[in-house]
């Protein structure tokens, strides 16, 4: 049976097309209201700093320019190795002479500085023997020592042609297609360079600014702004440390005329000459002298905070970025650097190795090299102390030999990786294989002596064979009896 209340009144269908709002309200403090002051403020788009304000605050503000250095520096710092377990020991040897040649660790640090200073930065690559710059790049045509050159250009000096708005299965859909540099009529096509980003947009946004993301100091400007007006108002305190102050009896009759106001300018101006030269101060005997000291209680805290804003909007550890020592009892600052090595590491795996894997599939062909053996790691950030390096070395050494003692891995594979990681750098090639060819001769050995022991259990056994012939005449002879 179904009730029905008689008290309820139909909603209407304007009614139920109105917009529903649904906060906390409190008329008596204003909260929500149409006078709450906090409703008033928003958020809005103050425009991008132009390249002639960006290049000042990294040439003069030595915050700004250390936050746009910072983190490039320490993604390349340690830089890579290869570890491919196949690759000779002269093969990584020749990668790793060629990459410096080319200074590929050089100019990886360099565009990634412009693109956080400017939105982005490319890395064009001079591939001989494979086409115009405007064409896309075949890596069938890209033959042993293509690679001549490669040069940086900033967002500022490469703008984009064509936009590739008809593919959407590509992977620059709705990006450029091709460059073109400043200062050049060349078009570049996208496959031959490196193309590295800024602090990034949303597409909207990024198509209002060229195609090109945004530069960091644009978010964090107004912090800079605030920590370098917090910085030198208190340098010029500095200038009000102690302030003098004179009684003058009838010091307002005195500068309501011309006259009054001249005598008494050129009085104390004679006065404070006096003083700076001979650190006395004349007074009447009418007048009054004070010294009042101004105190500076609260502005260290203050000037702290302000770092701290500037700290954690540039995501880099005070430590690092102002040089502070760690604040606390028993702090060393550690936990901070590994959170920010941590940090840097993430941004290697996801900014730098599409790049580096990308360009390794040129630099493979152009060592005449299988681009499958292009393997390598980001080496740490971290750096250990001598005990800790030690006490690693010979945690590797036991687990090594437990896996040689259980048969997982053979003691040239031992071999090759000390030598691959610089443990033992006097190991050659040819000891490898001294060592390589030892092994097999144990082995051949070892199959050998499971050879004779097999035959050894096939053949029938002597004495066996006579003791069951003896016992068969004894039986003939009991037969005959």
């Amino acid at each position: 049976m179904t009730v029905k209340n008689e008290n309820i009144t139909p909603i209407s269908d304007s009614v139920k097309h109105q917009a529903l709002a649904d906060t906390l309200t409190n008329l008596v403090a204003n909260m929500n209201t149409g006078n709450d002051k906090r409703r008033q403020s928003t958020f809005t788009g103050k425009g991008r700093l132009d390249r002639a304000q960006l290049e000042a605050l990294y040439r003069e503000d030595w915050i700004a320019g250390k936050i746009v250095d910072i983190i490039p520096d320490e993604m390349t710092r340690e830089w890579r190795q290869f570890n491919d377990s196949e690759m000779d020991s002269d093969v990584v040897e020749k990668l790793t002479k060629e990459e410096n040649r080319l200074r590929i660790k050089y100019l990886f640090n360099e565009a990634k500085k412009w693109a956080r200073l400017y939105g982005g930065a490319l890395i064009v690559m001079n591939i001989e023997g494979t086409g115009e710059p405007h064409e896309p790049l075949d890596l069938n045509m890209v033959k042993e020592g293509s690679i001549k050159s490669l040069q940086v250009y900033d967002a500022e000096n490469a703008q984009f042609v064509k936009l590739n708005q008809t593919d959407p299965m590509a992977d620059n859909f709705l990006k450029p297609e091709t460059y073109r540099l400043a200062r050049t009529t060349v078009e570049i096509h996208h496959t031959r360079v490196l193309r590295f980003d800024g602090q990034l947009l949303p597409f909207n946004e990024l198509q209002r600014n060229r195609y090109w993301h945004d530069s960091i100091i644009n978010r964090i400007y107004e912090a800079l702004i605030n920590a370098n007006i917090a910085n030198d108002s208190s340098a010029s305190l500095l200038f009000e440390t102690n302030v003098d102050v004179i009684k003058v009896k009838n010091l307002m009759t005195m500068l309501s005329s011309t006259e009054g106001e001249r005598a008494l300018t050129d009085r104390f101006f004679l006065a404070k000459i006096l003083k700076a030269n001979n650190n006395i101060t004349l007074l009447d005997s009418e007048e009054e002298y004070e010294k009042h000291n101004v105190t500076f209680s609260g502005i260290p805290d203050m000037l702290d905070r302000f770092m701290t804003i500037i700290s954690a909007a540039s995501d880099i550890p005070a430590t690092r970025l102002f040089g502070k020592a760690p604040v606390g009892m028993n702090a060393t600052g550690e936990s901070d650097l590994i959170n920010f090595y941590d940090h840097v590491r993430e941004k290697q795996e996801f900014e730098f190795r599409p790049l580096l894997e990308k360009f390794d599939a040129i630099f493979a062909r152009h060592m005449g090299i299988n681009p499958e053996q292009m393997d390598y790691s980001f080496n740490p950030l971290w750096q250990l102390t001598g005990t800790q390096q030690a006490d690693i070395k010979l945690k590797g050494a036991q687990s090594d030999q437990i896996y040689v003692d259980m048969g997982v891995v053979k003691v040239s594979t031992v071999a090759k990786q000390l030598q691959q990681e610089g443990t033992y750098s006097n190991i050659t090639q040819e000891d490898i294989e001294e060592i390589e060819e030892f092994e097999k001769e144990d082995e051949a050995n070892n199959e050998g002596e499971t050879l004779e022991e097999e035959n050894s259990e096939d053949m029938p056994d002597d004495n066996e064979s006579d003791k069951e012939d003896s016992e068969q005449e004894l039986d003939e002879d009991l037969k005959g009896e």
